[in-house]
Formats: structure tokens, C-alpha cells, sequence
């Protein structure tokens, strides 16, 4: 398993981790569900969702290419 994987099941943990914390604010402090979603389970989604499709992360962790790669996704030159 490479280190991108640790990082997505890291990640997933996190959410579900939120998830948890979320359904006990739910039952018991029902006033901190909106500041909880905002501030803990939304980042985390976002992160998971980031490291599940992003083309960087694949080309950093699972082809190890970046610097032959990053000249591709964001050239330095403009193409006229």
C-alpha cells in the first residue's frame, strides 16, 4: 500500500471520525451542528475528494513524475 493510500484511508477515518461527532451533536448539543459541519466534517470531505481525483496527487505518489509533469499541467510559457 503507498503512502497516497495511508493518506486517503487517514483521510476517510477523519470523516467518519466528523460523521460520529456530528450525530452527537445532533442528539445532544444541537446548536453546534452547523459550526461542526462547517468546521470539521465539510474541510475533511473536501480533502478526501482532493485526494481521491486530483491529477497531482497521482502523478506525485503513484508515478513519482512531478517535475516532468507540472511543466504539462501548468506550463510556465505562454503557446501563441
Amino acid at each position: 500500500m503507498g503512502s497516497a493510500w495511508l493518506l486517503r484511508w487517514l483521510i476517510a477515518g477523519q470523516v467518519v471520525a466528523a460523521s460520529i461527532g456530528t450525530l452527537i451533536d445532533i442528539k445532544y448539543f444541537p446548536d453546534n451542528v452547523a459550526l461542526g459541519i462547517i468546521l470539521t466534517l465539510s474541510p475533511e470531505v473536501l480533502w478526501l475528494a482532493y485526494f481521491l481525483k486530483s491529477r497531482r496527487v497521482r502523478h506525485v505518489f503513484k508515478s513519482h513524475d512531478w517535475d516532468v509533469a507540472v511543466n504539462a499541467i501548468y506550463p510556465t510559457q505562454l503557446v501563441t
